[in-house]
């Protein structure tokens, strides 16, 4: 994978959760916390079903474009899955709809993708495997908000109904990455483009909406035929408008908003916000290998969950969705005391104070645990994790520091443990652990795992190995991904699942 600006890359992973978007992202509310409990629909509206709306209406922001690759602000970055299909959509579980593409095979730096026959763009013209290769051209492009995503891309080639891709570097998981918007070639404007989604966009002289696109390829006409987008000015206009109905529905992935269910219902969905503790393999007790597979086993990820989350996240013992179908999780993951405690023993930890904390060669084994202060969320995890390590006898103490010292103390590997997290991409690429990103500070890896490592990127079927692999050198320990946050209309009646790839992922089942 290509390596990151080692510094740059950690004020990424800072920023990752902290609000760094235009007006109408929620603002960054630290004091509130995340560990307050969200309210949902079946939570505040009993056993009644809601009665439905007559009409639809979304928010958006009108200084903002519908371009593809470059809209910035959340509420249209969210649209552009109506007007745009992707080749491939992940789904509510996280496993891979087929959308343009047919089908996708992955192997070593090779990309073939082949192509769904019969789609067609809203002007009625065909979607080719030219027009793909010229879409994840301008995705790869400069400025392109999918260009991260992407950037593992050497070149693209369309021969017939195929498209081949040829990459940096394996990626067995390369087919996650293909959630990227396909246009019609030589289409783009500042303003959009043509697309085949379900939806296409109106302008009448300013006022716009979206129309149902009749000839799209799946056949399913939703109830909402014409949807009402409405300028906002603000986040706070945004929620209030959900809630007196101005705007039926909303999707953020800002896991600070501390939003509530007056007058609006509140719901949740996958995101790749990785949670983790970050060690320093390369000093001091967690340079043994048995110390950080101890800290492993003792932390409760599903405690961690509720107390950070407030149960709106999922549990993650390796940085790795279950609906992938990589594989069974191998020994040594998952909350063991017992087992951290044995490990600790073999690791000469055997004496304890009267204080009940281990001892070795005179000194106490105790941690430093590094966040940012201002990040209400990862002290809350941080603190749990104190109570947790005292269950097999380890100290720790929280520091909290602001922005700037912590991702210092970081990059300089001042530090014995941090709580981080960072925003993987959609195939949840680790380049930022193990590529020289953002997260690698005081990352040691054996021989033995950068050769299982390896194998994985060139086929999935060596996840067994790689997991196995994880769970001895423990570079870092995965705690938990978030969720993005959904408000919507209380009457907004059907099953509302979106996903990480489509906010708007069922939308032909709302009511």
């Amino acid at each position: 994978m290509l390596k990151k600006v080692l510094f740059s890359s950690l004020c990424l992973l800072l920023a990752c959760s902290l609000s760094a978007c235009d007006w109408n992202d929620p603002p960054n509310d630290s004091s509130s916390g995340v560990s307050q409990q969200l309210s949902s629909s079946a939570s505040s509206s009993g056993s009644t079903e809601p009665e439905g709306l007559e009409s639809l209406s979304l928010p958006i922001d009108a200084s903002d474009s519908f371009h593809p690759y470059k809209a910035r602000s959340r509420t249209n970055i969210s649209l552009l899955s109506l007007l745009y299909d992707p080749l491939v959509k992940i789904n509510p579980d996280y496993g891979l709809d087929y959308e343009i593409a047919q089908s996708v095979t992955v192997s070593g730096t090779t990309v073939t993708v082949t192509l769904r026959e019969g789609i067609a763009f809203t002007d009625g013209s065909p979607v080719t495997a030219a027009d793909v290769a010229y879409s994840l051209s301008e995705a790869k492009a400069a400025g392109s908000s999918f260009a991260t995503k992407v950037d593992n891309i050497a070149s693209v080639t369309a021969q017939g109904n195929t498209v081949v891709i040829n990459l940096t570097s394996p990626d067995s998981l390369f087919a996650y990455a293909l959630d990227v918007p396909i246009v019609k070639s030589g289409s783009l404007t500042d303003s959009g483009a043509v697309g085949s989604g379900r939806y296409q966009l109106v302008n009448e002289n300013g006022a716009y909406r979206l129309t149902y696109n009749t000839a799209h390829y799946k056949q399913q006409t939703p109830k909402f035929t014409e949807i009402s987008l409405i300028g906002m000015p603000s986040w706070d206009a945004i929620t209030a408008g959900v809630k007196i109905g101005t705007v039926n529905y909303v999707y953020t992935d800002d896991i600070n908003s501390a939003l509530t269910g007056s007058g609006a219902a509140v719901g949740s969905a996958p995101l790749n916000h990785l949670l983790f503790v970050g060690i320093n393999s390369s000093t001091g007790a967690t340079a043994d290998p048995k110390v950080r597979q101890a800290i492993a086993s003792v932390i409760d990820r599903d405690k961690m969950v509720s107390d950070v989350y407030g149960g709106k996240g999922t549990a993650a013992a390796l940085p790795y969705r279950e609906g992938m179908g990589l594989g069974e999780l191998p020994d040594g993951f998952g909350t063991d005391t017992e087992r951290a405690n044995t490990l600790l023993d073999e690791a000469g930890f055997t004496e304890k104070d009267t204080y009940d904390v281990r001892q070795t060669n005179g000194g106490a084994l105790t941690f430093e645990i590094l966040v940012p202060q201002d990040s209400a969320y990862k002290v809350v995890a941080a603190n749990t994790l104190v109570e947790q390590l005292r269950a097999c006898g380890v100290k720790a103490t929280v520091t909290g520091v602001d922005d700037e010292t912590y991702t210092d103390r970081i990059a300089k590997g001042n530090f014995q443990l941090y709580i981080g997290e960072i925003v993987l991409e959609s195939n949840l690429d680790l380049t930022p652990f193990f590529g020289g990103g953002a997260a690698s500070y005081g990352i040691v890896l054996p021989d033995e795992f950068k050769a299982a490592y390896d194998a994985f990127l060139n086929s999935a079927d060596s996840y067994g190995e790689y997991a196995a692999q994880f769970a001895q050198a423990m570079p870092f320990i995965p705690i938990a991904f978030a969720n993005a946050t959904v408000i919507y209309s209380r009457n907004l009646g059907g099953t509302i699942t979106p996903s990480v790839s489509d906010a708007f992922y069922n939308i032909e089942q709302w009511q």
